[in-house]
């Protein structure tokens, strides 16, 4: 399974709409983990077998997030899983909009969007659409997260 994760300063879409996101939260420095993961078929596509995969991937993807947001908890960082699906967050109340992962995805790392579907597919530079994007916001700093993320993810058989 091939995986990526990288850790960023918000992008100003993140910052303009932080509160609209996690309302609760009230510390302004934020973290943005992004996850992408492999896909075993392009998500460009409609139908049972791409859906299938959709949510075999938000699984592994809630899995991770759940073990690397108990880790910065245990740290004293709060931190959240943004559900690729609803866009709302897991642990924190819903907020009054949906994040887009692959907007923050494309300004963060310049992977384009196919702009005319309703799920806006990204088109990764090495697996095409056969990516699956996953976003979590931390009040941590990349310097704590990264050597927890790289922790949860070898217990995970991540390689990243």
């Amino acid at each position: 399974m091939e995986v990526q994760i990288s850790v960023h300063p918000p992008t100003d879409y993140v910052k303009t709409n932080f509160k609209n996101f996690l309302p609760d939260w009230s510390s302004p420095r934020v973290s943005v983990i992004i996850v992408l993961q492999r896909s075993q078929l392009p998500l460009n596509n409609q139908g049972t077998e791409v859906e299938k995969e959709k949510s075999r991937l938000r699984k592994r993807f809630i899995y991770f997030g759940c073990a690397l947001s108990r880790a910065l908890d245990e740290k004293g960082f709060v931190t959240d899983l943004l559900d690729p699906r609803s866009g709302y967050a897991l642990f924190s109340n819903q907020g009054t909009q949906t994040h887009d992962d692959s907007r923050v995805v494309n300004q963060l790392l310049k992977i384009p969007i196919i702009e005319n579907s309703l799920c806006k597919p990204l088109v990764h530079p090495s697996w095409g659409t056969a990516v699956y994007p996953g976003i979590l916001m931390s009040t941590a700093q990349a310097e704590t997260i990264r050597p927890l993320m790289e922790k949860v993810a070898l217990n995970k058989g991540w390689k990243i």
